[in-house]
């Protein structure tokens, strides 16, 4: 107890000299990434603040749901924690100064500052268990960061299928329906396109529309289809008995945009080679016609 009330009370020295703010952490943040409740616990007595926000916006809680640790987070929860708190962190640094792979997966994806609150973070990381803890703390399954990402498109994106089942729950068909304000993509065509057929089949049971349009005017099952290479065939065969059973058809979808533009363009060149054709034609007629008509002409003379 002794070196928890030392730590509290000199925690902005101690974070000075020992570089944390240079790495963007603080001595609860650090507390919160091993998972160390009992001295999370012992600062809190000591006075430390447990919504303590570093340099990047990052919250105490944000760094509990990325390390998936659902304790931790009950107890955060249990002394004020926010669990709408949007994290506006960047995930370039995320990715520079921590080891979880969420940070390097969703880096190149995010424009600029995330948004993301715990719940994004703890569904795209893969923590059940923590996703959990903050839905029944009330944590917004629909909430969209500032690319428009819910935290089940994420999930959903990286085949978290235990994850997946909570949020999907918990989720709207209209929010589970939205394309991201990026890629144009719902989280059934995330899930499509890595192929993830038990998360697909999660996603339609709860109505998603294997046959709505991404913004490329692809249907789901065309991204499905386009990644059949890496789905195993007893997988595949489980997925068209899921939706036979379920009563779902899938439409026989119109070509992309640029095969359609390509199609117009050959059917007008082809119209105009038409009319060039049949111009040839009529004139051809009309030169017979007046060779004949002057060979009549002249056999009357």
């Amino acid at each position: 107890m002794y070196l928890a009330t030392h730590l509290a009370t000199n925690h902005n020295k101690i974070s000075q000299s020992s570089g944390l703010p240079q790495q963007g952490k603080t001595l609860v943040h650090v507390a919160c990434s091993v998972g160390d409740l009992a001295l999370v616990r012992q600062l809190h007595e000591a006075g430390a603040n447990l919504n303590t926000i570093d340099k990047n916006g990052h919250q105490p809680i944000h760094t509990a749901s990325l390390r998936g640790q659902p304790e931790l987070l009950s107890f955060l929860l249990m002394y004020g924690a926010d669990p709408h708190a949007r994290d506006q962190v960047y995930l370039h640094q995320l990715a520079t100064c921590c080891s979880v792979p969420f940070a390097h997966s969703f880096a190149d994806d995010c424009s600029g500052q995330s948004g993301f609150s715990a719940l994004h973070f703890a569904s795209g990381e893969g923590h059940a268990d923590a996703v959990a803890v903050l839905l029944e703390a009330g944590a917004d399954a629909e909430a969209r960061s500032r690319d428009g990402f819910t935290p089940l498109y994420l999930a959903a994106w990286k085949g978290h299928e235990a994850c997946v089942r909570q949020l999907a729950a918990r989720t709207s068909v209209s929010a589970m329906s939205a394309l991201d304000d990026k890629h144009g993509l719902s989280a059934l065509h995330r899930a499509c396109s890595g192929g993830h057929t038990r998360v697909i089949q999660c996603l339609v049971q709860h109505k998603a529309d294997i046959n709505a349009r991404s913004a490329d005017g692809l249907s789901g099952w065309q991204h499905y289809e386009a990644s059949r290479a890496r789905v195993a065939a007893t997988d595949h065969a489980t997925l068209l008995g899921t939706l036979e059973l379920l009563g779902v058809r899938i439409e026989a979808a119109p070509p992309p945009p640029s095969v359609r533009a390509d199609r117009r363009h050959l059917h007008d060149e082809t119209r105009v080679s038409r009319f060039v054709v049949v111009g040839l034609a009529l004139v051809g007629v009309a030169a017979v016609c007046a060779v004949l008509w002057s060979r009549a002409g002249a056999a009357d003379e």
